[in-house]
């Protein structure tokens, strides 16, 4: 999927991002709605386009990974398995004051950074 959107997605971003995708060669395969998916991955990438506006690098990376019990104590509410992982990083100034305040302001921005770990999905067992 991240391969097939690479070429909208370069053009959305703009020319003054470096923009880079890792796709897993062997990635799993999990039950997702594909629209709702590649909705998150176009507003996440505008978002990014957004906190660089000097530049910088925008990189989407896929994998296959699995969590441990001691990563599942570090990060309460995660499951320990095998999951898929969406990873989307940029090189953004981040979320300033008001936003990270969670402010009601209309005028505040509303764009945060995509940074962080990502998504994860347990893999798919068919159907």
């Amino acid at each position: 999927m991240v391969t097939g959107l690479a070429p909208m997605l370069r053009r959305l971003i703009g020319e003054n991002l470096d923009f880079a995708t890792v796709p897993a060669p062997d990635l799993g395969a999990v039950k997702a709605d594909p629209s709702q998916l590649e909705q998150v991955i176009v507003n996440l990438a505008v978002n990014a386009r957004d906190a660089m506006p000097q530049g910088g690098t925008l990189t989407i990376e896929t994998g296959n990974v699995e969590l441990d019990e001691a990563h599942t104590r570090r990060h309460p509410g995660a499951s320990a398995g095998r999951f898929v992982m969406l990873a989307i990083r940029d090189t953004g100034h981040g979320m300033d004051a008001a936003v990270k305040g969670g402010s009601s302001s209309r005028s505040s921005p509303r764009r945060s950074r995509a940074r962080g770990p990502g998504w994860a999905w347990r893999p798919s067992s068919g159907s």
